[in-house]
């Protein structure tokens, strides 16, 4: 420990929760307010789960895009190197834990 005061380094500590969210899309609701055909009502709200869906994808690459160029900084930057071995390391060790967790654990690695 550094033994400086909590708000030289200040740190932020988030806490995401997860969350079922219904909601009604407009455009599918003026269709069925329209008196519109079921085939109608359904193109209608396949559009908008399309365009729903690109959403997420661009978001997606985004993110992707974002978390590669943060690993290029980390790479050149940091105290601690992660390497790709380390990376391919702590994923093996999130699956074993998974592996537990589900009661699939290879007892021959377990006993070593």
């Amino acid at each position: 420990m550094c033994h400086h005061e909590w708000d030289l380094h200040l740190h932020i500590r988030v806490l995401y929760t997860e969350r079922i969210i219904t909601t009604v899309d407009e455009s599918v609701k003026k269709a069925m307010e329209g008196n519109l055909s079921l085939a109608q009502i359904k193109e209608t709200q396949i559009r908008a789960l399309e365009r729903t869906r690109m959403e997420y994808e661009e978001e997606q690459r985004q993110i992707q895009e974002t978390a590669a160029r943060f690993r290029v900084y980390l790479k050149a930057n940091a105290i601690a190197s992660w390497d790709d071995s380390t990376l391919r390391y702590m994923d093996l060790l999130i699956r074993d834990e998974e592996e537990k967790e589900r009661g699939e654990a290879n007892q021959s690695r377990l006993k070593c």
